[in-house]
């Protein structure tokens, strides 16, 4: 067993549990980014990197906002589970539609990130595990980190899988350096 000391939250479950059927085959989404992008744009660069079989509708709700609605379940889980996505490097946040959340508390803030993680012991019998990760836009992406496993303590590091853009200088996705307030 191996304790990370860290925020992020590991993936485990099926979140379409107990959602009405007309919304079954919805998932909202917000675009995080400094700059205005069309509507068009975005639906066409969402499309083409979600490799969609059938015609997917992507509408606006508010700035920044769309309700995206699949034809087929099985790309809609596949939206929902590949993250994270990005529009011309930004982020494009997606969620499965909650019962009784008004927009403002939909958590558009966590996205869904793979990561590599290496320097494992040994035992493992490969140079990394791969993990998906709940990961909050407002922490700093880590390095590397001390893991604890049957009471020794050795340092990890990390290499992130389809990185949207990130600051160099303060580590938060969703900025560059040249725009950093740190």
């Amino acid at each position: 067993m191996y304790v990370v000391y860290s925020t992020p939250t590991v993936i485990l479950d099926d979140l379409e549990d107990n959602v009405p059927a007309e919304w079954k085959f919805i998932l909202l989404g917000k675009f995080y980014a400094p700059k205005f992008v069309d509507s068009e744009v975005i639906k066409k660069e969402l499309i083409s990197d979600w490799e969609i079989l059938k015609d997917v509708e992507i509408i606006p709700l508010a700035s920044g906002v769309f309700k995206v609605i699949f034809e087929i379940l099985r790309e809609k889980r596949k939206v929902l589970k590949n993250g994270p996505w990005s529009i011309q490097g930004y982020v494009f946040s997606v969620q499965p539609w909650f019962a009784n959340f008004q927009l403002k508390d939909y958590p558009f803030e966590w996205i869904r990130l793979w990561i590599q993680v290496f320097g494992l012991p040994l035992e493992r019998n490969r140079p990394f595990s791969r993990v998906q990760v709940l990961f909050h836009l407002q922490n700093p992406l880590l390095v590397e980190r001390s893991v604890r496993s049957d009471n020794k303590v050795f340092t990890v590091k990390f290499k992130y899988e389809r990185l949207p853009v990130f600051c160099y200088f303060c580590g938060v996705i969703g900025h560059n350096y040249r725009i950093c307030t740190k």
